[in-house]
């Protein structure tokens, strides 16, 4: 019975140095690491958005570059996401704000991920031509542009109290 009881405090221990292990970290840092994970989604949907691009101009572009380009921007928003799970927001107010509005806007930038850019990713996979392809991309284009700039207000917002409450400046925009 001992032996259980001991096994059983192990577990919860080690169960509990698992769930405990993110890094708490100051505002200034936790701005730092949303900022360059911002930086990697950024780079990936901009080299999709090229690619997407020669379609205005009427050249084809291989189904299978978008592709590719598409699942770089899933793995790097996953990666973001993953990369925040590691750490927590410290005691201040604005930075666990700030924390959960960053996590909010991953999620809206899986959401366009899933469900925008995949459709954008069958359109280019489609048999039609690149103009027509381009016509069908270019409202989801305007959609995912719109819900970015309204999930970036927010957090920007998010990011401006967090600078004022972690005393330090936010960057120029």
């Amino acid at each position: 019975m001992r032996g259980r009881a001991v096994g059983g405090l192990l577990l919860a221990g080690l169960l509990a140095a698992g769930l405990g292990c993110a890094e708490q970290i100051p505002p200034l840092a936790l701005n730092n690491r949303a900022a360059a994970q911002n930086r990697k989604i950024a780079k990936a949907a901009t080299e999709m958005r090229t690619l997407l691009l020669q379609l205005q101009a009427g050249k084809n572009v291989r189904p299978e570059s978008v592709r590719s380009a598409y699942e770089n921007v899933r793995k790097t928003v996953a990666e973001a996401r993953a990369d925040m799970g590691t750490v927590t927001p410290n005691y201040l107010p604005a930075a666990q704000n700030f924390y959960a509005a960053y996590l909010t806007f991953l999620d809206g930038q899986d959401t366009l991920v899933r469900e925008d850019l995949q459709k954008i990713v069958q359109v280019v996979e489609g048999q039609n031509s690149a103009v027509q392809k381009w016509n069908a991309i270019q409202p989801i284009l305007a959609k995912i542009d719109k819900a970015e700039s309204s999930d970036l207000a927010r957090l920007k917002e998010a990011q401006k109290a967090l600078a004022e409450g972690g005393n330090f400046s936010p960057p120029s925009q």
